[in-house]
């Protein structure tokens, strides 16, 4: 998975690189991820996910199609 900015500012940088799990390995299944939710998980509708006033604070977390099924929080490093 890739990052890229909006604005061209930056050239992209990976976010993810995923391997494969022994289970897909087996089953011939690959480990594409499958989406990335970002969110503060604020119930108002000022903050309600996918406003912008939802960032502040938010969690971000990876999926996987296949394999092991691991759910991940990706963790700014500064």
């Amino acid at each position: 998975m890739w990052a890229f900015a909006i604005d061209g500012s930056a050239p992209p940088r990976r976010l993810v690189a995923l391997g494969r799990d022994w289970s897909a390995i087996v089953k011939g299944e690959d480990n594409e991820p499958t989406g990335i939710h970002v969110s503060a998980g604020n119930p108002n509708t000022v903050s309600m996910p996918g406003t912008e006033a939802d960032l502040f604070n938010a969690r971000a977390f990876l999926t996987k199609q296949h394999g092991n099924n691991v759910i991940w929080e990706i963790v700014p490093v500064f």
